[in-house]
């Protein structure tokens, strides 16, 4: 009898042996299933945000762009005012002068004028 015990144990033992490891390949299986799904996002919202990375650089790159056209702009536009001012300047400058001339020559003509009135003429 025991060894029908003995048996029966052994049986038991090789059913329990086979169930557990029927347990331990479904939870591999569901594990690994697991790991690979996880995977899987983590490639996605990686793929994501090199994607957006790569739209901000290009973002970047074209406000830098944009920056360095709008300073040359800029610039171009400080010269031409810069020279405007200048044209400007002379002008009046020359203006400046002109009036000191004509200034100048009709106090001379007054002078000469009041001279020969003042000599009786």
């Amino acid at each position: 009898m025991q060894d029908s015990q003995q048996k029966a144990l052994n049986d038991q033992q090789e059913q329990f042996a086979e169930e557990v490891g029927k347990q331990i390949g479904r939870l591999r299986g569901e594990y690994d299933a697991k790991v690979l799904a996880v995977g899987q996002e983590l490639n996605e919202q990686l793929a994501a945000a090199v994607l957006e990375k790569e739209v901000l650089e290009a973002r970047v790159k074209a406000l830098a762009e944009q920056l360095t056209l709008a300073e040359r702009a800029l610039a171009d536009l400080e010269k031409q005012h810069d020279e405007q001012l200048t044209v400007l300047k002379q002008r009046h400058k020359q203006q400046l002068e002109d009036l000191e001339g004509r200034h100048e020559r009709r106090k001379w003509r007054r002078g000469v004028r009041v001279r020969w009135l003042s000599c009786g003429n």
